[in-house]
């Protein structure tokens, strides 16, 4: 009789099988060796001595409308940080001027002031856009805006992405002598034609970010 069982088939080697994916043995695929030095990545700290700055003019010292002075006193501010000491004769001179600084070292008291003197001495006849990357920020340079101007008689608006649309649309139509948004909303606003770019006079737009 014939023999009807199958032979045994002799199992080729993994690396020699199609659509393995063990690597086949060879020269050209040996792990080249890295030409950087790890120890060029790690560097150890270096201890900084920090200076305190210590302004040479208060508050009461600079030149600012006799009311934001006023506000400015109320809220216990009686001496500027550095970067708002440094940068208000530029922002005063209507300069174009961006600032550095650490967070919590005043930059958005830094570039409302001299914005608030401005609405002052215009009377109210400029207006002021202000930027803000996010939520957060955005409501935070409202609330130090209107501490600032209390008593004034200039109004602020807040336009942020999350918050209802018809009231925003209805808000955006009121004159208002700062307006504090995020890029988004701003652009939804000024599509839908609520936000005209051209009213924003001499003051001109700041962008702040953290």
């Amino acid at each position: 009789m014939p023999n009807t069982q199958n032979p045994r088939r002799r199992s080729k080697p993994a690396h020699g099988r199609k659509g393995s994916n063990r690597p086949a043995q060879g020269k050209n695929n040996r792990r080249k060796q890295s030409s950087v030095d790890v120890n060029l990545l790690s560097q150890k700290a270096v201890k900084r001595e920090v200076k305190n700055y210590e302004a040479q003019r208060r508050f009461a010292d600079m030149p600012l409308h006799p009311a934001l002075l006023a506000n400015i006193a109320k809220k216990g501010y009686s001496m500027p940080t550095e970067i708002q000491d440094r940068s208000l004769e530029a922002l005063l001179e209507r300069r174009d001027l961006m600032g550095v600084a650490q967070t919590g070292t005043g930059k958005t008291g830094a570039f409302l002031i001299p914005l608030i003197h401005h609405l002052l001495e215009n009377k109210g006849d400029e207006r002021v856009l202000v930027l803000a990357p996010t939520r957060e920020l955005a409501v935070q340079i409202e609330q130090e805006y209107r501490e600032l101007t209390q008593g004034m008689r200039l109004k602020s608006a807040c336009f942020i992405g999350g918050t209802n649309m018809n009231r925003d649309l209805e808000r955006a139509g009121r004159p208002v002598a700062l307006t504090v948004a995020t890029p988004g909303r701003l652009l939804d606003l000024a599509q839908r034609g609520k936000i005209n770019f051209k009213s924003y006079g001499p003051v001109g737009s700041a962008y702040y970010r953290r």
